[in-house]
């Protein structure tokens, strides 16, 4: 083989070298590059579920903590405490309204032995009487003072809040430094916002 052809095989050879360099340099950047986006993407999935999680958690507590606040209502209108059928006469407005205002009863309830006719008769009145009491004024104070006495929920409220973009969102809360993932309690604007969110109260 002459000297020129030997410098030509070996200018191929470097070159040769040197693509194989730069696609291999190329793969690098390619497999940086997607490790990059699948660590953005799992971040992202993982932020969607944490914020799914916290979203549900906090929704189902506070329609928990309305179905409480329901119930006391209902026992402070039907309760009398100076009628000796007082439990039936509770138990019996309980059948008839149940489903009018959404009270949720464990097991079946059964009539008693008083007569349902009058309570069937007088249903609108005994809505009245329930409605005239759980105004959308008491259910927001009283949710608040529910979700107060609740520290875990109040937690997730806070971080809930910290990582939302929801404005004016300082006023929903009590905390300390204006921080609000140092929350100590929620307010009355934050039971309108989730009463709004939830559909039970429509504001005009």
């Amino acid at each position: 083989m002459s000297e020129e052809d030997q410098d030509m095989e070996k200018m191929q050879k470097d070159e040769t070298i040197l693509q194989n360099k730069k696609v291999l340099k190329s793969k690098k950047s390619l497999k940086r590059k997607l490790e990059s986006t699948n660590e953005i993407i799992n971040q992202q999935f993982k932020q969607k579920n944490d914020d799914f999680y916290l979203n549900a958690y906090i929704k189902r507590s506070i329609k928990r903590l309305i179905g409480n606040a329901k119930m006391r209502m209902f026992g402070f209108t039907f309760i009398n405490y100076n009628n000796k059928q007082n439990v039936h006469f509770f138990n019996n407005w309980k059948v008839i309204l149940k489903d009018h205002v959404g009270i949720d009863t464990y097991g079946e309830i059964s009539p008693t032995d008083i007569s349902m006719v009058n309570f069937k008769e007088n249903a609108h009145i005994g809505l009245n009487q329930f409605y005239k009491n759980f105004t959308p004024e008491w259910l927001i104070s009283e949710l608040k003072n529910l979700i107060n006495c609740d520290n875990r929920l109040i937690c997730k409220i806070a971080e809930f809040l910290d990582k939302s973009d929801i404005e004016n969102k300082e006023l929903f809360v009590e905390c300390e430094n204006n921080d609000i993932l140092y929350t100590t309690g929620v307010t009355d604007e934050f039971s309108k916002f989730i009463l709004k969110d939830l559909d039970i109260i429509i504001f005009n």
